[in-house]
């Protein structure tokens, strides 16, 4: 009998697989990934990750929904770059009305440029949000 991890799913070079073998590659190699896992389940089984996560959509990679989790099924999801770039450890998030945002998400909710935004923020660091809104005649 032929062991379950040598079967072949005739999906090896689908994006789907490409990502969960990118994952693999990524905990393996990158320091920065030192604190990361991968479940279990999905560590050495390429059909339990793809039986999770689906297959993966045009236009989408692997995201973690929370940066510093592991990677399981309750903490992915596919994603497009832009909810990726705002998905980073370093990226900053401000609290308006109860809502922890971006910047750039505060410029899309409150239409207000993101270069205003980062100015006054890059000049007084102390600035609250909430002030800029405030100053700005919107109600955060």
């Amino acid at each position: 009998m032929a062991n379950k991890n040598n079967f072949k799913h005739g999906l090896a070079n689908t994006p789907t697989y490409n990502s969960w073998k990118s994952m693999r590659i990524r905990i393996a190699r990158k320091p920065t990934y030192k604190d990361v896992r991968i479940c279990k389940r999905w560590k050495n089984d390429f059909l339990a990750f793809l039986e999770d996560m689906g297959e993966r959509p045009l236009d989408t990679t692997l995201d973690r929904i929370d940066p510093y989790g592991d990677y399981c099924p309750e903490n992915c999801r596919w994603a497009d770059a832009k909810t990726q770039q705002r998905n980073k450890r370093n990226t900053k998030r401000f609290l308006v009305n109860g809502q922890w945002l971006t910047m750039p998400e505060i410029s899309e909710t409150y239409s207000i440029s993101r270069n205003t935004l980062k100015h006054i923020y890059d000049k007084d660091r102390h600035t609250t949000v909430y002030s800029i809104l405030k100053n700005r005649g919107i109600q955060a």
